[in-house]
């Protein structure tokens, strides 16, 4: 049996196949595979080779659903920097960090962001192109000292 064998992942993902009502166990796993991970990239690399592994024992084509859930929610949250436990060090439940991402994706947010990093690259193009006179790149430097304290 190898390694992947004894992985919480795999515990995970078995459990999941054996019905929905596993889906506490399922997600109880998952995040503390995540957790003991600890880097959504690399977690999301673990949660591949675990997938093509049960997929292949099981003949599956995809996975259950519990699993897909909990596979999106960890790792959304986690690239998202969203604590996936309490203050006590308990795991939150899914609907709790399903509503903390929810709140983290304001409309406003997602929307000016684009504009926001469009903007900066603008100006950091006019100032690395040496165009601008000192009197523009004093200006310049005067609104990011106030962006700066504002933040």
């Amino acid at each position: 049996m190898s390694t992947m064998h004894d992985s919480l992942l795999y515990d995970a993902a078995t459990n999941s196949l054996a019905s929905d009502v596993s889906s506490d166990n399922c997600w109880t796993k998952m995040v503390t595979a995540g957790l003991t991970v600890g880097d959504a990239k690399f977690f999301s690399k673990d949660i591949k080779a675990v997938e093509d592994l049960i997929k292949k024992e099981y003949g599956l084509k995809s996975m259950p659903s519990p699993w897909r859930s909990a596979k999106s929610v960890v790792l959304t949250a986690m690239a998202a920097a969203i604590k996936l436990t309490d203050e006590n060090g308990n795991i939150k439940g899914k609907s709790a960090i399903q509503a903390l991402l929810k709140a983290n994706k304001d409309e406003k947010d997602v929307e000016i962001m684009p504009k926001v990093r469009a903007a900066i690259g603008v100006v950091l193009k006019y100032i690395k192109s040496g165009e601008l006179t000192p009197k523009e790149l004093e200006e310049i430097e005067d609104m990011l000292k106030e962006a700066k304290d504002l933040c």
